[in-house]
């Protein structure tokens, strides 16, 4: 008898405890319901959902680290169909993908263009050109002896920017000069300014001009592509 009140005890000492911890432990809801519901879980088939052939439907937020299939199917969101030869690109800077035609090769264009004379110029992005390499090289400065001996020599700057274009875009070009008064190389396009500065002479020494605006900025010789100005833009577009 002592015994089976001991363990009636022991249950109900038990049963309360642990009531305690589950109660401790225990998180409400976080909004009244039907909000807040949990997302149905991977399991439920294509067929439970009306898709044919059957599959299983995930319409919640799904993360795997690593996938490896011999078979991948990807939709468009909406009904519209996917274009054979279409890429899988990504289509905002949330990382969200989708297919896109890519443009005919044989309708981009390519080349390079040189620009090397004193006076101001103008490039026009031609059709088919989405992208410019463009290399803006500031002018030399040489400062000579009476004799006509060179002493020293201030390089130009040099600054290499890639940057976006579009078809028709009119890009404003002026190539710095060695005489006096000195100017800088410039290359603009819209907001888009890539600047390189002269070499110079203060009267006792020469100093290497610098890069500006650039994804590169060198100070000092690059290639001598100087004309008679002594500086130089050069536009690669592809």
């Amino acid at each position: 008898m002592k015994n089976n009140i001991k363990a009636i005890i022991l249950g109900l000492v038990l049963t309360v405890g642990m009531g305690y911890a589950v109660a401790a432990t225990f998180t409400g809801p976080k909004c009244a319901p039907p909000d807040c519901n949990a997302d149905a879980p991977v399991t439920i088939g294509g067929n439970d959902v009306g898709i044919v052939p059957y599959s299983q439907l995930k319409t919640g937020l799904l993360t795997l680290m690593s996938v490896i299939t011999p078979d991948l199917t990807v939709r468009n969101a909406d009904p519209s169909p996917v274009i054979p030869d279409q890429v899988l690109t990504a289509i905002n800077s949330d990382g969200k993908v989708g297919w896109k035609s890519l443009p005919s090769q044989m309708s981009r264009a390519s080349g390079i263009v040189l620009f090397n004379t004193t006076s101001d110029d103008s490039w026009i992005v031609p059709n088919g050109a989405s992208f410019a390499k463009v290399t803006v090289i500031g002018a030399a400065w040489s400062q000579g002896t009476p004799q006509g001996g060179v002493i020293s020599t201030g390089y130009g700057g040099v600054a290499q920017k890639i940057i976006s274009v579009s078809p028709g875009d009119v890009a404003q070009i002026h190539i710095g000069r060695t005489s006096r008064p000195a100017s800088q190389s410039k290359f603009t396009l819209g907001s888009i300014e890539i600047n390189a500065t002269n070499g110079s002479y203060n009267g006792y020494y020469t100093s290497d001009g610098n890069g500006i605006g650039g994804d590169l900025n060198f100070s000092g010789p690059y290639l001598d592509f100087g004309g008679s100005a002594g500086g130089a833009v050069i536009v690669e577009f592809y």
